[in-house]
């Protein structure tokens, strides 16, 4: 492979001394030096037509070799033809030079040899004007040339060659290491797995790489050359803060923010940029690496979400039974004073009652934060549950005119669970959405769908037309004693979360102020419906 390509070279700069030498036969043309235009026309003919079929027809470079001599042979021949004189006689010398370009002995030796035969043969050809040619002085020096050239060939061949097959090697060798280079950067580019894109200093895309295409919804045809919105309207400043710091030469790794996709959801992202630069280290682009970490982040807020559940279990095992303790004892003075009637008390005792029942509820669910596990499962089907929960609450969806409407979609709707763990889920989701759609002071409806999901899971979807929740509400609801009720312990959702989390599930909420709430719960599909406790 490398002696072919080796050879493709050398007949690239044979065909370049063609070309040189051509327009140097020209120029003598114009300067009425030389005035047979007809010869340089018939020269070209003879020379090119040949190399040019050889290169239509895409012979090998051995083939095409011995049409670039042949070729120049047959061109220093007819020139000579048409028109005998010195001039035309040193061509022979530019011939035997080039020939040595080969580094062949054989070859050097060879048309050498042809050559001086031609001379001898054109000589005898144009008689006369040989003649006047050899009684010219310079005749012998245009032989001794000749022969001067043919030896310096044979031992450029012999002592040279050693070099120049280095040299062309070396100059090989870079070229494949250059082009290595450049087919490892084009297929890191192509399927790396983080998203890569090129900016202009003009913050127009260059080039962005498959990951991009795939992340960002975006295609390659769609933005190339173009200025597109990558993120959300809120960080545009921050954006442009940025681009004018990578302007002035800075650079930045993984940043965390957020960008936006071609369909506009926004999502977060660990984004390095840098300026790229030329040879003469001239800023010429941008480079931006990014990747979504939207799962980081989700795994992060779960992770946080379970410290707090653990915060909240190490509260209540330390602090509930403590409390209980000491509070029986003061439930029971206070109902004992509230029986002795007495008008100056009784609205106090009361008031006191009232409180010592919250702080039982508060208690409560303090110990059921400290349970670490769910126990005594068993299979128990969705349907009966809700259905029984809504009985439950009958009299509460008449009291406050609320609609509640259940929607059973599919029948198998089995779960391992401990059957009281979930309905404390679904009462606490309830009692909340009756409690919004009071503050909402609009005609109330609860809707719940039963059905599977897409991944065979059991979803619950319960939906109300309440007050509705803010974004930041939304993301806080999980936390521990945070609530917006005057009554509220701030536990409810979060020993919700707790148990469909024991149970294998997760609950997600989606909700807008003024509009209502919609929670969906996914719980696994029990493997058999038989019953049985663990």
């Amino acid at each position: 492979m490398q002696q072919k390509e080796l050879l493709r070279m050398r007949n690239e700069v044979v065909l370049l001394f063609y070309v040189t030498a051509i327009f140097a036969y020209g120029v003598l043309i114009m300067l009425n030096l030389y005035s047979n235009l007809d010869d340089l026309v018939g020269v070209i003919l003879v020379i090119f037509l040949p190399i040019l079929a050889g290169k239509i027809l895409k012979i090998k470079p051995v083939a095409m070799q011995w049409v670039i001599i042949i070729s120049g042979n047959m061109a220093i021949v007819y020139l000579n033809i048409v028109s005998f004189s010195l001039t035309n006689f040193i061509c022979f010398i530019f011939y035997i030079l080039l020939i040595t370009i080969y580094h062949s002995i054989k070859m050097n030796t060879i048309f050498s040899i042809v050559s001086l035969l031609e001379i001898i043969v054109l000589s005898y050809y144009h008689r006369s004007a040989t003649e006047s040619i050899v009684q010219n002085q310079y005749f012998a020096t245009f032989i001794f040339v000749v022969l001067l050239l043919t030896i310096i060939g044979w031992i450029q061949s012999r002592h040279l060659r050693h070099y120049w097959y280095r040299l062309s090697e070396m100059n090989l060798q870079k070229k494949q290491e250059l082009l290595s280079q450049e087919a490892y950067l084009h297929l890191f580019f192509q399927h790396a797995t983080d998203c890569i894109a090129v900016f202009s200093l003009d913050n127009r895309i260059l080039d962005v790489n498959p990951a991009f295409e795939e992340v960002y919804g975006w295609t390659r045809e769609e933005i190339v050359g173009k200025s597109i919105p990558l993120v959300p309207p809120e960080n545009v400043l921050e954006a442009e803060q940025r681009y004018a710091s990578l302007l002035e030469g800075k650079s930045f790794k993984l940043l965390e923010t957020q960008d936006m996709r071609k369909d506009g959801t926004v999502f977060d992202v660990e984004i390095s940029l840098s300026p790229l630069y030329d040879g003469t280290n001239k800023m010429i682009a941008i480079s931006a690496i990014s990747r979504d970490i939207s799962y980081k982040k989700v795994n992060e807020q779960l992770l946080l979400q379970s410290e707090k559940l653990k915060m909240a279990g190490e509260i209540a095992a330390g602090v509930a039974h403590e409390i209980r303790n000491p509070m029986t004892v003061i439930s029971g003075f206070v109902q004992m004073m509230g029986n002795e009637q007495n008008a100056n008390c009784q609205a106090y005792t009361e008031i006191i009652q009232s409180e010592i029942e919250r702080i039982n509820l508060i208690i409560g669910e303090f110990l059921v934060l400290s349970k670490p596990h769910v126990e005594q499962l068993k299979v128990v089907s969705l349907n009966d549950v809700i259905t029984k929960i809504s009985q439950l609450f009958h009299l509460e969806f008449q009291k406050h005119g609320i609609t509640f409407s259940l929607h059973i979609v599919s029948e198998d709707n089995f779960i391992l669970a401990n059957e009281n763990q979930l309905k404390q889920v679904f009462i606490n989701i309830i009692k909340n959405a009756i409690e919004a759609i009071e503050a909402n002071a609009t005609e109330g409806e609860i809707i719940v769908f039963i059905a599977k999901d897409a991944e065979g899971l059991n979803m619950v979807t319960i939906t109300d037309n309440g007050v509705g929740m803010s974004e930041a509400l939304v993301k806080r609801i999980f936390e521990p004693f945070y609530t917006t009720k005057s009554t509220g312990t701030g536990l409810g959702m979060l020993i919700t979360n707790k148990i469909i989390q024991e149970h294998g599930g997760t609950i997600a909420i989606e909700s807008k102020v003024n509009y209502g709430t919609t929670i969906k719960i996914k719980l696994p599909q029990a493997e058999n419906q038989e019953v049985g406790g663990v």
